[in-house]
C-alpha cells in the first residue's frame, strides 16, 4: 500500500502521468495499474483525468495532505535505516554512469568483489554523471564508477580517492552518408561546427573539460523527450552522430544503416573509481583494495585487444 500512495503522490503533484512516472524511474503502464489498483482499494476515486491535467477529486484532496506526510515519514525512515546498514560496514552502495555497462574492467572488479566479499551487500545504482556524484557528495552512495573528471573541472578533487581503471577509444556511430562518415576514419576539425548528438546536455558539457579543445566547437544536440532503445536508435530516428565508447568486450551490433568511423589520432576515455576521502568505511576499504589489484590484470591484458579489436574495425 505504501508504495501505490507514493505513485498517488507523486501524479498528484505532478498532475501529469508521465511527469510522474519519469520522477519515479518507473513505466507508465505500470503506475496507472498502481493507481488504479489504490482507488479499488479506497473504493473511491482520487484523480479526475482528462487530455490536459490531471487533478484531485475531492476526496483525493482531503487524503492527500496525509498520504503526503507517509511518503515523507517513509523517505525518512528508509534513509535512516540504510544510514544503518552502511554504518555497519557491511553495505556497499556504488553508483555507475550508464555508459560503463560494457566496461570490462568496472564488470570484473564488481565480479571479483562478489565472489571474495560474501558477507557484505552491494547495490549498483545506474544513473546520470551529474546525480551519482551530488549523492556521491551527500554521502548516499559510497563509490562512483564513471569517467573520471578532469582536472579543470569543477570538482574539488582534492575531496576525492582516485583510481584509474580503464582508458578507452572513443568513436563516432553516424548515419550511412553523412559527411563524417565517408571514410573509415575523420580528423577531430572535421567536426567543428557539426551537429553531434549527445543524451545528456551536461554531460557534454563534462566532456568538453577532459577532451581535446576541438571538442568545444561542436555544437551539441540533446534529443527531444523521446523514448530511445539505444544510443543506435537515436542516430537512427534523428539522423544526427553521436560519440560511442569503444569497448574491447562490448558485443558491436551496428545497423546496417549506421557505421563507426574512428578519428585519425584516437581519443581516449579514461574511466575508474572515485570516492571521498572522508568517507573510508570498511567495505570501501576492500573494495578499493580488490579494485586495484583487479585493474591492474586488466590492464596488462586490454592492450592487445584493443589494438586487435582497433585493426579488425579498419580492415
Amino acid at each position: 500500500m505504501l508504495k501505490k500512495i507514493a505513485v498517488f503522490v507523486a501524479v498528484a503533484e505532478e498532475r501529469s502521468f508521465t511527469a510522474a512516472a519519469k520522477r519515479l524511474r518507473i513505466a507508465q503502464p505500470w503506475l496507472s495499474v498502481q493507481l488504479k489498483q489504490f482507488e479499488d482499494s479506497l473504493g473511491f476515486a482520487v484523480l479526475t483525468r482528462n487530455k490536459r491535467i490531471v487533478e484531485l477529486t475531492p476526496a483525493g484532496e482531503e487524503i492527500f495532505g496525509v498520504a503526503r506526510r507517509l511518503v515523507d515519514v517513509l523517505g525518512e525512515f528508509n534513509d535512516r535505516a540504510e544510514h544503518l546498514r552502511r554504518r555497519s560496514g557491511r553495505n556497499l552502495i556504488i553508483g555507475c554512469e550508464p555508459s560503463t555497462i560494457h566496461d570490462p574492467a568496472k564488470n570484473h572488479i564488481i565480479s571479483s568483489f562478489l565472489k571474495t566479499h560474501k558477507d557484505i551487500s552491494l547495490r549498483v545504482l545506474n544513473d546520470r554523471p551529474e546525480i551519482i556524484f551530488k549523492k556521491l557528495a551527500d554521502k548516499q552512495i559510497d563509490i562512483v564508477y564513471a569517467p573520471l573528471p578532469g582536472v579543470d573541472q569543477d570538482h574539488p578533487l582534492t575531496r576525492y580517492e582516485i583510481l584509474e581503471t580503464g582508458s578507452y577509444e572513443i568513436v563516432l556511430l553516424a548515419p550511412q552518408g553523412h559527411p563524417i562518415a565517408d571514410g573509415k576514419t575523420v580528423c577531430q576539425s572535421a567536426l567543428k561546427g557539426q551537429k553531434i548528438l549527445t543524451g545528456n546536455k551536461d554531460y557534454s558539457n563534462e566532456f568538453k573539460h577532459f577532451q581535446q579543445a576541438v571538442i568545444a566547437e561542436i555544437d551539441w544536440v540533446v534529443p527531444p523527450e523521446l523514448e530511445y532503445e539505444s544510443r543506435s536508435h537515436m542516430v537512427q530516428t534523428l539522423g544526427i552522430p553521436s560519440f560511442w565508447i569503444l569497448y574491447p568486450e562490448q558485443p558491436v551490433h551496428v545497423p546496417d544503416d549506421l557505421v563507426i568511423v574512428h578519428f585519425e589520432q584516437p581519443l581516449y576515455c579514461r574511466f575508474g573509481c572515485i570516492h571521498l576521502k572522508d568517507h573510508n568505511i570498511p567495505a570501501v576499504r576492500k573494495f578499493m583494495s580488490l579494485a586495484i589489484k583487479t585493474a591492474q590484470a586488466v590492464q596488462r591484458d586490454l592492450p592487445a585487444r584493443r589494438d586487435q579489436q582497433a585493426f579488425e574495425a579498419r580492415t
